[in-house]
């Protein structure tokens, strides 16, 4: 299997996971944050969840989607996969050392975001280290 179609579903997983998790938010996002001992208690904070975990997620996987059938936005969306994943995982390890262990869900979220992310890196090298296919496909 090429590198072009490990990104391909890679990106194709990915997108489905921020896609799936935006949706679930904009639909409910008080059942959405359930799992994460997050309560909306104001009409301020559903609608943030709603944006930050809705939409801005659903946008992520929409980007990461069409990149699946638009090799020039591979690159972009790699790279977008990598830092929106690093930077959860980052979050989530200064949270243990400041405020101690989390409950499991979010210790799931650490291990999948930081295969995510390191997935992303290597393909981003494979990518970057590929010779020039000047055909357009």
């Amino acid at each position: 299997m090429n590198v072009q179609r490990l990104i391909q579903i890679f990106l194709g997983l990915s997108a489905l996971a921020f896609i799936a998790i935006g949706v679930n938010a904009l639909l409910d996002p008080v059942a959405a944050m359930e799992g994460l001992e997050l309560l909306p208690q104001t009409v301020t904070a559903t609608n943030e969840i709603r944006a930050n975990y809705g939409g801005m997620q659903v946008a992520f996987g929409l980007t990461m989607l069409a990149a699946t059938v638009k090799a020039p936005l591979q690159v972009f969306a790699l790279g977008l996969n990598l830092v929106i994943t690093a930077g959860l995982v980052s979050g989530r390890v200064i949270s243990l050392v400041v405020d101690g262990m989390p409950n499991d869900m979010a210790l799931v979220l650490i291990a999948v975001e930081g295969v995510s992310a390191v997935i992303a890196g290597l393909l981003l090298y494979w990518l970057n280290k590929a010779p020039v296919n000047n055909s357009g496909h």
